[in-house]
């Protein structure tokens, strides 16, 4: 389970990602997860080999610690809500290329991302923001429409990047960065998942759903209003 922070708790009786043919991972210790992150990541990725049909390599670089807590040189990774993941490169690249922008295989990164978003369970993603203009254009490829987009990809926006669930981290260019929500039953894991949810905007924990990702900007906007005591369901003549 995990416990407090990504950024300061622990990982309590951590399970060892294990090996599959569904990824690749890294060096076995950092490899541990709660079993909510373990059983998401078999969600996502069973949802991307059947689903989408890709059978290319996905290296899962990082998760945590078997205890969770301080891990150098990351400022979280502590309860094993945070998977690190390579990006996918062409099938022409050789799997030891740095993934550049030109060597990403983007569609397949967005099929990636969209198999994590279809579980319900992503509180955040982390790319480099000059990287999230050709991911935005895969997503686009893919029939996915502005709108759509706008709560799930912060590019081309300035702004207001808590809108978004991919925002820009510095250092994350050769790799995404997904970190989950809190599971159901980790009562003593923070942020509470009520709690972001709530700060999202979303009315269930489906992001990538349509039903929560329209709207979203009005709930949260609606949210402000109420925690500042104010009533957005004003009349015409009203200020």
């Amino acid at each position: 389970m995990s416990r407090g922070y990504p950024s300061g708790g622990r990982l309590i009786r951590g399970i060892l990602v294990p090996l599959s043919p569904l990824w690749k991972r890294g060096k076995k210790d950092e490899m541990w997860a709660s079993s909510h992150t373990l059983a998401t990541m078999i969600e996502a990725f069973t949802r991307l080999r059947v689903d989408s049909g890709y059978d290319g390599e996905v290296f899962v670089g990082t998760v945590s610690r078997r205890k969770g807590g301080k891990f150098r040189p990351h400022k979280s990774h502590r309860t094993g809500l945070d998977i690190d993941i390579r990006l996918p490169v062409l099938p022409t690249i050789p799997l030891e290329t740095y993934p550049t922008a030109e060597a990403v295989d983007w569609p397949a990164l967005w099929e990636l991302i969209k198999a994590f978003l279809d579980t319900g369970q992503v509180s955040v993603i982390f790319l480099d923001e000059r990287l999230q203009e050709h991911l935005y254009w895969a997503a686009r490829w893919d029939g996915k429409t502005p709108e759509e987009l706008a709560p799930i990809i912060h590019w081309p926006r300035k702004g207001k990047k808590w809108e978004s669930i991919i925002q820009h981290a510095r250092g994350h260019k050769g790799h995404i960065h997904v970190r989950l929500l809190c599971g159901p039953n980790e009562a003593l894991c923070r942020p509470g998942r009520a709690e972001t949810l709530e700060r999202r905007g979303w009315v269930e924990p489906r992001p990538s759903a349509k039903d929560s990702r329209d709207g979203a900007r009005a709930r949260r906007e609606a949210w402000l209003l109420s925690m500042r005591g104010v009533d957005s369901e004003t009349g015409e003549d009203e200020p």
